[in-house]
């Protein structure tokens, strides 16, 4: 039931998605079709490119994330869950009340329980157990058979998992990923995709567990087609072929199209030739295939940390720009994400004097005024603690002064010294006593 479409670039699979939807349209005009990606961004990247530079009508085809199509499928069943999803912040801090109430049954978790940093990685250790649908007591009678000792810290990460999974059938709180778990028992009941003619699946080389169960059971029920980024035996898709060879090649029917092939020759497509192949076509600087000596070339790079990886990014550029006159807006920098390249990549491309145009944004905590109200706010929170007030007044965006007129300037009651005396305590009288002695 399923059919496979590969490509090397997100480009090319998008190509191949435009076609067929196409091709599809004019067979069935009005027949409901269902594109799953799985980001809020990819949904509305393909909205663009399907209805802005393709200029296709998607009337009756729905385009939805994997947490859209779970969400629907459990309305489905009856079940009203958007208001009992909670944000990660929330599960980082209902890991950290269930380590004090259970302390004593976690003695190896005990340094970890007033560090804010390691009840946030726990909470994505046991994030990472949830979504694998990992069974804590089949991992234990796994272990016991095979006379393997578990680890102390290990078995209290276990332990706490059992707890929370206890509390969360409890209370009965979700998270974004556990909505695809509880869809999974709705699939073959579902109205909504009995009436799709077909469901494709884009924008995904990887998936957790339970995102993978419910996949598999839509591909096992219902006319399903993925489009996959692969290139077959290449070494930057190892980790993609992996998980194709693992959970998709096995499910799919017919022969898997490779999109790439139908095109021609670009200076992309040659960066992702399987090693020890040879081209056709040599491809110029320019993009046009030529009999030259040229060939681009993929480089990976190990650096320590994120600002020395935009240094070499940087003088990378430089030496493109210099040795082989590359002209500045023709090289472009891409990452998976930019969050957390905020602070210094702006920093250290302006140090380099490389000018550059970024949709990157800052986060507005970032900002010397923002953290200073935030200190402001925090305050009572934290019962006026002496650190937090000195380094409220030490900021140089408070201003006391300016907020009242120097007539106005609170001060202090005047109080008697007879009446000073009557309330001061034994270390006080102390302190007193001997500052008189002097």
């Amino acid at each position: 039931m399923l059919h496979v479409v590969t490509g090397p670039l997100y480009s090319d699979i998008e190509d191949a998605i435009v076609e067929h939807l196409q091709s599809f349209l004019l067979q069935h005009s009005v027949k409901p079709l269902t594109i799953v990606v799985p980001s809020e961004y990819a949904r509305l990247r393909l909205q663009w490119v399907l209805c802005t530079e393709r200029n296709l009508s998607l009337f009756n085809v729905h385009i939805l994330t994997f947490f859209q199509l779970a969400l629907r499928l459990i309305e489905e069943q009856g079940q009203l869950i958007s208001h009992a999803i909670r944000s990660d912040n929330f599960f980082r801090e209902w890991i950290h009340h269930l380590m004090r109430r259970k302390k004593n049954a976690l003695p190896d978790l005990a340094g970890l329980t007033e560090i804010p940093g390691g009840w946030a990685t726990l909470w994505n250790t046991i994030k990472d157990l949830k979504n694998g649908a990992v069974d804590a007591k089949f991992v234990r009678e796994t272990l016991q058979q095979n006379s393997w000792t578990m680890d102390p810290v290990c078995q209290s990460v276990f332990v706490l998992y059992d707890f929370y999974c206890e509390e969360q059938n409890r209370f009965q709180v979700f998270d974004c990923d556990d909505v695809a778990k509880i869809a999974k028992s709705g699939v073959a009941s579902s109205t909504f995709i009995s009436q799709q003619s077909q469901i494709w699946y884009y924008g995904f080389y990887d998936l957790t567990q339970v995102q993978l169960d419910l996949f598999h059971a839509i591909a096992q029920s219902y006319p399903t087609s993925v489009y996959f980024p692969i290139v077959r035996d290449h070494p930057a898709y190892q980790f993609a072929q992996q998980f194709f060879d693992r959970h998709i090649l096995g499910l799919s029917s017919g022969r898997i199209q490779h999109h790439s092939d139908e095109r021609p020759v670009s200076v992309f497509q040659n960066l992702f030739t399987t090693r020890g192949s040879t081209n056709k076509h040599q491809v110029h600087n320019d993009g046009n295939p030529v009999n030259g000596n040229y060939k681009p070339t993929c480089q990976i790079v190990y650096t320590p940390g994120g600002e020395n990886e935009v240094r070499i990014v940087a003088k990378e550029i430089l030496r493109y720009a210099e040795e082989k006159q590359v002209s500045w807006h023709e090289i472009g920098v891409v990452g998976r994400t930019l969050s957390g390249y905020e602070q210094f990549l702006p920093r250290v491309f302006r140090e380099h004097g490389i000018p550059f145009n970024t949709n990157m944004q800052q986060s507005l905590i970032a900002y010397p005024y923002a953290q200073t109200l935030l200190r402001l706010l925090s305050i009572p929170i934290s019962d006026f603690q002496r650190e937090h007030v000195m380094e409220l007044l030490a900021s140089p965006y408070f201003h006391w002064a300016i907020s009242f007129d120097k007539r106005e300037l609170p001060c202090p009651d005047p109080v008697s010294y007879t009446h000073l005396r009557a309330h001061e305590t034994e270390a006080d009288l102390v302190c007193r006593l001997l500052r008189e002695k002097k």
